[in-house]
This record gives structure tokens, C-alpha cells and sequence, in this order.
């Protein structure tokens, strides 16, 4: 084996081992809250995605009410339409 060969190889090896360290270990939590509302966390970060609307408007689903209860501190919320 040759030493560019040899140093590649070992470049490559050190980027390897450093992401496995570096991983993301949190699991994604995404949960179904209605029609197009989900909240979705990783433990540490909390997103609300069309949350929250009126329950019930314009005869589409309702949602539990305690879902407004548990809105996180610093969530982030994004709106599609």
C-alpha cells in the first residue's frame, strides 16, 4: 500500500469514527394532533406545524382541548396555509 494510499485510508477512518460521536442520539417524536397539525421533537427542540387552529372550523376535525395545554416553552410553529 502506498503512504497517499495509507493516509487516505486513515483520513477517512478519523471522519468516520468522529461522526459516530457526533450522531444525533435523540430519537424524532412526530404525533398526529388533526387534519394537517402535528407537533414533532427530539427531546430538546419542539415544532408545532399548523398548530394551532381553531378546533372544529369550518367543520373540520376537533382536537383535545389539553393539546393547547401542552404547548411547549419556546416551541417553534410553523404555518403552511
Amino acid at each position: 500500500m502506498t503512504t497517499i494510499a495509507k493516509k487516505v485510508l486513515l483520513i477517512i477512518s478519523v471522519v468516520c469514527i468522529s461522526n459516530f460521536g457526533l450522531a444525533q442520539s435523540n430519537e424524532i417524536t412526530i404525533k398526529f394532533i388533526g387534519n394537517c397539525a402535528l407537533s414533532m421533537t427530539d427531546g430538546k427542540s419542539n415544532f408545532y406545524i399548523d398548530f394551532p387552529y381553531k378546533s372544529g372550523a369550518y367543520k373540520y376535525m376537533k382536537y383535545d382541548e389539553s393539546e393547547i395545554d401542552s404547548i411547549k416553552e419556546n416551541a417553534i410553529f410553523i404555518f403552511t396555509h
